[in-house]
């Protein structure tokens, strides 16, 4: 993890557009920072969910479990806000929040986040607006469940795993790219494993995509170096 001042990071984010810096250092004084481990839970099923959290580094995986099959409802890459986002006062968690890599998170009290977007209403605006386009994401993945054929599903579920490495809101340098695996694929889904390899080898021989080594790389996009990456992170 690298030790940047705490607002730093809320400064990146989206959210707290257009406030000053001692706007900043006031927000942060209502924040906590946790870092969890790789494969720790931040929460389950039944947990309470009193704070609201915004992931600073690292990765997180939010999945379900039905009939004993893991169900990915999202990944979060550094910059998301999740949590008790519908600022209800008694809420329990629905879903598993997984670290699936290390990771360092921001975490608010339900009060105290409702204390901040009151004394800086702009923030509630782009906070339907986040909540809005999410919802929009949620409602696409379930039409293309229903709609598309498994190698659609896959290319899409793909692509969408691309487009959040790329909102990262970390410099370049700093990125980590999610790790597409084939059971992570069909978690996604809700293909069979054997379902998802068949459609990936049907788009590697459409050209839809590439395989380069563990890596899927989408046409056009170059594969990224783990190595470069483990250098880049050093300096």
């Amino acid at each position: 993890m690298h030790h940047r001042p705490k607002y730093w990071y809320l400064k990146q984010f989206n959210l707290f557009d257009g406030l000053k810096e001692e706007d900043f250092v006031a927000i942060n004084d209502f924040s906590i920072e946790h870092f969890f481990n790789k494969k720790e839970l931040l929460f389950s099923p039944g947990d309470k969910l009193d704070r609201v959290f915004i992931l600073k580094e690292g990765e997180i995986t939010l999945y379900q479990l039905h009939n004993g099959k893991k169900v990915i409802l999202d990944i979060l890459k550094p910059g998301s806000f999740f949590g008790n986002i519908a600022m209800e006062v008694s809420s329990e968690s629905t879903y598993f929040a997984e670290a699936s890599d290390n990771i360092m998170i921001c975490a608010m009290t339900t009060d105290s986040f409702l204390a901040v977007i009151q004394r800086y209403p702009q923030v509630i605006l782009r906070l339907l607006h986040m909540v809005t386009e999410k919802m929009r994401e949620y409602e696409g993945r379930i039409t293309s469940s229903t709609t598309l054929s498994a190698k659609e599903s896959v290319l899409d579920a793909i692509r969408n795993i691309k487009k959040k490495d790329e909102q990262n809101f970390l410099p370049k340098v700093l990125w980590k790219n999610t790790k597409i695996t084939h059971d992570k694929l069909a978690s996604m889904t809700g293909l069979a494993r054997e379902t998802v390899t068949k459609a990936i080898a049907e788009l590697e021989s459409e050209k839809a995509i590439q395989v380069k080594g563990r890596e899927i790389v989408l046409p056009g996009e170059s594969p990224v170096s783990t190595k470069k990456k483990s250098s880049g992170k050093k300096k």
